[in-house]
């Protein structure tokens, strides 16, 4: 009788495909057989199978993509009678969560406030609030892992989506740049001339030249005035 049933459901299954679209939107984080199979499927009739969960977007993330075969897998693996037609299609599909709406902590969004070249660091002085598109897909700022600051991924033109940052309010000091180390003991004060060894990132060490060639590390403070 339970290879009877299989066989059935196997039969029903024989016309299911996935939808058409290369994008679903949720009503929630998880995504349901019913998110990504077409509607004429017959056990989509059966609601045990169209709301069975198949993914969960995870928090914090926006957007998740997935191939077709990918998404073909998660459901029969879900499902093991839903056999789906078609579905060796390596075709990207991404699966967006609904707008948290009540993201309070969430970085807020820019536009390039002026021309920013390619490579330069990115800091408050070179954006500007703008609203948040419904994706940020594209972003022309990348992460620099080395020194811990977003720099522009290409030259920028002035007025450009950038999406959410966080970035810091003044320039930072990048590599070249000429300094001063500030020294205090007691009432006295020592200033020294160096130049910076590398970019700067907030709340760091920073390696400095100074004018007889020795390299040495320097604290440093995002401070406002660019200077450890």
């Amino acid at each position: 009788m339970l290879a009877a049933s299989l066989l059935a459901a196997t039969a029903l299954s024989s016309g299911c495909t996935l939808i058409d679209s290369h994008e679903v939107a949720l009503r929630d984080r998880e995504l349901r057989v019913g998110d990504v199979v077409a509607s004429g499927c017959p056990l989509l009739a059966d609601a045990r199978i169209r709301n069975a969960t198949i993914a969960v977007v995870p928090s914090g993330r926006a957007h998740v993509r997935l191939t077709r075969t990918g998404l073909a897998s998660l459901v029969h693996r879900r499902v093991p009678t839903l056999a789906l037609m078609h579905d060796a299609d390596a075709s990207l599909v991404t699966i967006r969560a609904p707008h948290e709406i009540s993201s309070a902590h969430a970085a807020p969004c820019f536009a390039a406030a002026g021309p920013i070249a390619d490579g330069e660091p990115v800091t408050g002085a070179d954006i500007a609030p703008t609203a948040c598109a419904a994706s940020d897909e594209g972003s022309p700022i990348r992460y620099d892992r080395i020194y811990g600051i977003a720099r522009a991924d290409g030259a920028i033109a002035a007025g450009a989506y950038l999406g959410r940052l966080s970035v810091p309010q003044h320039q930072l000091p990048s590599e070249g740049d000429a300094l001063t180390v500030v020294s205090t003991s007691g009432p006295a004060r020592i200033e020294r001339q160096v130049v910076a060894a590398q970019p700067a990132s907030r709340g760091r060490f920073l390696f400095v030249r100074d004018a007889d060639g020795h390299v040495f590390a320097a604290p440093f403070a995002d401070a406002g005035n660019g200077a450890p």
